[in-house]
């Protein structure tokens, strides 16, 4: 039977003073999209985006 070595995270990151930062990290796009909306939404002034990484599960 397979079992998964790596799951994937979304993280919501800001650019800030030319750096992108993180700001949260979520388990599912679905609260990453919600996240993104809201950091629009209270600072639209600045860029913001989800990436998605694949991290190992830790036994």
């Amino acid at each position: 039977m397979y079992k998964r070595i790596t799951e994937d995270i979304y993280i919501t990151q800001g650019l800030y003073f030319g750096i992108w930062e993180d700001l949260t990290i979520d388990s599912t796009l679905k609260e990453a999209r919600q996240m993104l909306r809201d950091y629009n939404e209270n600072d639209p002034a600045t860029p913001h985006r989800i990436i998605k990484k694949r991290v190992k599960i830790e036994n």
